[in-house]
């Protein structure tokens, strides 16, 4: 399976404590960045079966940038799996079982869970990576449960990405 990887694009800072920060925007140039990068992304001609964005509104937004560029996207689907805190090895034992029939799904998140998922599946302990808000990876998945192996294809910052576009 071929994962993409997405960093939810520049939101809004925390408003402090007590906060709901599940309800935080992405800011007009965190939207207009996005833009750009989704644009890179038709450029590209990547195509996904399947869109899981975490529920919180900086990650839907974006996730919703990209289904409105890229012509043929499925809907977006949410999982808490991909809030923060969520279980990403739980979300992709999901997507490797039987009842997916997607071969590639673009999972759209936040740091630092996103880059310890990267890492975990490409070398586990002392594996790291960055993922910079609205840098998108790719990292394809063999099966073999219980663990899953991944091989990183390629880690795009979101400063490339806009370049491409």
């Amino acid at each position: 399976m071929e994962l993409y990887i997405l960093r939810h694009g520049v939101a809004t800072p925390h408003s402090g404590a007590g906060a709901d920060d599940s309800k935080r925007p992405l800011t007009k140039e965190g939207r207009a960045k996005m833009k750009k990068e989704a644009k890179a992304m038709a450029k590209m001609e990547l195509s996904f079966g399947a869109i899981i964005s975490s529920p919180a509104l900086r990650a839907s937004q974006t996730a919703d940038i990209i289904v409105k560029t890229l012509k043929g996207s499925p809907a977006v689907k949410f999982s808490d799996h991909l809030a923060i805190g969520g279980s990403h090895t739980a979300l992709l034992k999901e997507l490797m079982g039987k009842r997916s029939a997607a071969t590639s799904a673009l999972l759209v998140g936040h740091e630092p869970g996103l880059s310890m998922f990267i890492a975990e599946l490409i070398g586990g302990e002392g594996a790291a990576v960055t993922m910079k808000k609205g840098g998108l990876a790719k990292v394809t998945v063999s099966g073999g449960n219980p663990k899953y192996k991944g091989s990183l294809e390629w880690l795009l910052t979101p400063g490339i990405l806009r370049r491409m576009a």
